[in-house]
């Protein structure tokens, strides 16, 4: 390879290898470490930071902050799309058909805790029950 296609660009502590095309799509390079495409990283994992001020993606878990570990991590967004806040505040709207809010259950038509159920439906069905 010459320097006019290959480049090694400092980050820190860790170096990342820019290709050309056709260097990229050979098989061995294919996800084999980190390359700069564009403005874009393709393969490999990210980190920024570390311990519990800490940035990171991978192909595994997902996006997470403020813990190394995944599971540890005060906020975090799964690759199928589950997210876990340790604190949050949202505005607009949230929609559910399931889950659990302190002592509330909520289902498709009804949200009910001890000694309370409300059901939603027409006129003539909805309805509030208090007590057993």
């Amino acid at each position: 390879m010459t320097e006019a296609t290959q480049e090694i660009i400092e980050l820190g502590q860790q170096y990342i290898k820019t290709l050309t095309y056709a260097e990229m799509i050979k098989p061995e390079n294919v996800y084999s470490y980190p390359t700069i495409i564009g403005a874009n990283i393709v393969g490999g994992n990210l980190t920024i930071g570390s311990g519990n001020s800490v940035f990171k993606f991978d192909d595994k878990n997902g996006v997470w902050l403020g813990n190394d570990a995944f599971s540890s991590a005060i906020f975090k967004v799964t690759l199928a799309g589950a997210l876990t806040a340790t604190s949050a505040t949202i505005t607009g709207s949230i929609t559910t058909t399931s889950g659990t809010i302190a002592a509330f259950t909520i289902a498709s038509t009804t949200i009910s805790a001890t000694n309370l159920t409300l059901t939603s439906g027409a006129a003539n069905t909805a309805n509030i029950t208090v007590g057993t």
